[in-house]
């Protein structure tokens, strides 16, 4: 046999497998890819995060939980407490403001492309409602044991008067069209247009075992390297006391903005809150490096 010839024609046999493209995926798998999507919409429509979250594969899963466990073994519990008050302040006065805000959409305010006009107020409280309570369950302890399960699976804040006034944001799924791609992904469309969902269509790509919105895939490329990155990543000391003071200024123009009484108003204090968000993104992108997000 002549070796050279068997190398050449190996190498070339897996090049060309290695271009060849996905196979299409089969008529069971765009049925499981076109469950996986409702589930994410209905998810996605009552910022279900608890859901989404166990419905990430084991190993992205338990990349987010180290990553938070080693990002808060080296953080000042005082930074992390400020930022949990901030959050929730910042959230509530979404929710008591929220019938403005969704009157803003022609000044491009959030959910003013992706929803009706109906629809928007009830978005911003069931949003705003579930991240005050996300915030409030991140305890040291829960941060400490990277508890992202007991942290996304909180109940939302209550708020007299409005939560309980305000019907829940719950679209309707029309019948929705799964088509499989070429690449392996489905494509399925018909879904109602919500936060992760432009245009009521999502591509599903399967990755270990589970079908996942793309964009939710692309997200997490690199995860693996997640935990490493915040290990290493940390605020210096010396923008610990800036970093503190900044969400101290923002966290009193959200109260101050709770008080807002048009439109108007409330765009003073937004434009107020732009200085220490802007010193905010300035003391901690410089030390908090290599973090999959930052805070």
């Amino acid at each position: 046999m002549n070796i050279n010839r068997f190398l050449l024609s190996t190498a070339a046999f897996a090049a060309l497998s290695a271009a060849a493209p996905a196979a299409a995926p089969s008529q069971a798998e765009v049925s499981a890819a076109r469950r996986a999507a409702q589930i994410y919409q209905a998810s996605a429509a009552t910022a279900d995060f608890g859901a989404i979250y166990s419905s990430l594969p084991d190993s992205w899963r338990k990349a987010l939980s180290d990553s938070v466990k080693a990002f808060a073994s080296n953080s000042d519990s005082g930074l992390i407490g400020d930022a949990r008050d901030t959050i929730r302040q910042i959230a509530a006065t979404a929710v008591k403001k929220s019938d403005l805000l969704a009157g803003m959409a022609a000044d491009g305010a959030p959910f003013a492309e992706m929803l009706s006009e109906n629809d928007r107020r009830s978005a911003i409280v069931t949003y705003a409602t579930k991240i005050a309570g996300v915030a409030a369950a991140a305890t040291d302890s829960r941060l400490a044991a990277g508890d992202l399960d007991g942290i996304l699976s909180a109940a939302p804040l209550t708020m007299k008067g409005i939560t309980d006034t305000v019907p829940p944001l719950s679209p309707a799924t029309a019948a929705l069209e799964a088509v499989g791609q070429p690449d392996g992904s489905v494509k399925v469309s018909g879904l109602p247009s919500l936060p992760g969902i432009p245009g009521g269509v999502l591509t599903m790509v399967k990755k270990d075992g589970a079908w996942i919105p793309k964009r939710l895939a692309d997200g997490f490329s690199g995860c693996a390297g997640w935990p490493a990155a915040a290990a290493a990543a940390r605020i210096p000391d010396q923008q610990v006391a800036q970093t503190r003071l900044m969400l101290g200024m923002l966290k009193g123009t959200a109260r101050q903005a709770a008080s807002a009484q048009t439109q108007e108003q409330l765009k003073q204090y937004m434009t107020q809150a732009l200085l220490p968000l802007m010193m905010l993104n300035g003391a901690t992108s410089g030390g908090a490096q290599g973090l999959p997000l930052q805070f």
